[in-house]
């Protein structure tokens, strides 16, 4: 079974759709899936592998994936089903499992496939499911109804773009708390790191407002010198650099992977002024935004 959002009116669909119902449903789909638990604990089974999960959380499932959730107390949930292809047309569900890195013969690809990680690669420590703070879920939270607002129904004007655009957040965002999560398992940060990743969550989650230091001071009740100096020496760079490159690299998927006005994407990733967002934009790409699309665009 495959689920399209569609506009019947243009007769134009894309290979995807949000549901609020039968989130966890066993029937089989030939889509991916991120069920989003908004509310609740519960037990669910995975490929005979049991999960006991509370909100806010995630669950990156792919069409192999058979699920049952055996118990639930006050559960509130959504789901995104998806083909691959949403991501990149080159990527159906039969070969998006041999794609790796060594063997994409675009550079595009190599980017887009990552977002399939989180579906795709598991370990004993490498799960589906996925605990998520509170900052991270209400950004998700609200892109998943903006998501839903797009598709139901499907009659804005870029309809297709806005929705591909906020699709591609939320794996932007999900693919943050897979590599976080990673890096968690292997390296076994210390506690005393909490602070710091607390602040770099924030950062991500909230790229699209203006951001000062003075706000994350007094948000995390550390002094202005101590969290430059542990931040610089924890990524290698300032707050302000490390704001503007995550701040640019999405705009920079939003101009590669979808058709939206410039200054929309520019507005959505936090920047107020097109020359200044051009100016950086140029500074960090080697070129224009305008440029990059040209080049990038597929």
């Amino acid at each position: 079974m495959t689920l399209y959002s569609k506009n019947f009116t243009t007769n134009v669909s894309i290979p995807l759709y949000i549901s609020l119902e039968d989130v966890f449903s066993k029937e089989n789909h030939s889509m991916f899936r991120i069920i989003l638990v908004e509310a609740g604990t519960g037990i669910l089974k995975i490929n005979n592998r049991s999960f006991v999960f509370m909100s806010p959380s995630i669950f990156c499932l792919n069409e192999k994936d058979v699920i049952e959730l055996e118990k639930e107390c006050d559960l509130k949930a959504q789901v995104i089903y998806f083909d691959p292809t949403i991501i990149n047309s080159s990527f159906t569900v039969e070969k998006v499992y041999s794609i790796n890195a060594n063997n994409c013969d675009k550079f595009t690809n190599i980017q887009d496939i990552f977002y399939l990680d989180p579906f795709i690669h598991r370990t004993e420590k490498i799960s589906p499911y996925f605990e998520i703070g509170l900052m991270m879920f209400k950004r998700i939270s609200k892109l998943y109804k903006t998501l839903y607002e797009q598709t139901n129904p499907c009659s804005s004007e870029y309809w297709v773009c806005r929705s591909r655009s906020l699709f591609l957040e939320i794996l932007f965002l999900i693919q943050y708390i897979y590599t976080n999560s990673e890096a968690d398992e292997r390296l076994q940060l210390p506690t005393t790191d909490n602070d710091l990743n607390d602040v770099i969550l924030y950062l991500h989650t909230n790229y699209q407002n203006k951001i000062t230091i003075e706000e994350l001071t007094k948000a995390f009740h550390i002094n202005r010198t101590t969290l430059s100096e542990k931040f610089r020496a924890s990524t290698g760079m300032s707050i302000k650099d490390y704001l503007i490159k995550l701040r640019i690299k999405l705009s920079a998927v939003m101009l590669r992977d979808t058709m939206l006005p410039v200054s929309e994407i520019m507005y959505r990733t936090g920047f107020n002024e097109a020359n200044h967002f051009s100016r950086i934009f140029k500074k960090y790409m080697d070129c224009s935004p305008s440029d990059y699309r040209r080049e990038f665009y597929s």
